[in-house]
């Protein structure tokens, strides 16, 4: 088995940034409703341990398993519901106002 390791040394991460991100967003979610905690328990949990073994793994094996991780991870999140995002442009704007001066 070959082991790899990096050309120099890289700080180990000391407070699990990418886990404590990722449980910040999904706490956020679930507290404005956007994510039901009970229903999707399993993937929640995935992608808080996902992000640990990402953090944990810095500076361990190939550049491209850390990068199928991050891959995973950005995809179990997308997977979860979203908030839905409301676009007003000028022209919008423009509409409403005229069709409230018609009424």
């Amino acid at each position: 088995m070959t082991m790899t390791t990096p050309l120099f040394d890289l700080p180990r991460p000391a407070s699990n940034d990418l886990e404590r991100a990722v449980t910040a967003e999904l706490r956020d979610k679930v507290a404005a409703g956007i994510i039901d905690a009970n229903l999707y328990a399993g993937q929640i949990a995935q992608a808080v341990m996902l992000a640990r073994e990402i953090d944990e793994s810095r500076g361990i094996g190939r550049p491209s398993g850390r990068a199928q991780l991050h891959d995973v991870l950005r995809r179990l999140l997308a997977e979860l519901p979203q908030p839905e995002i409301v676009a007003s442009s000028e022209l919008d704007r423009v509409l409403e106002a005229i069709q409230a001066g018609a009424a």
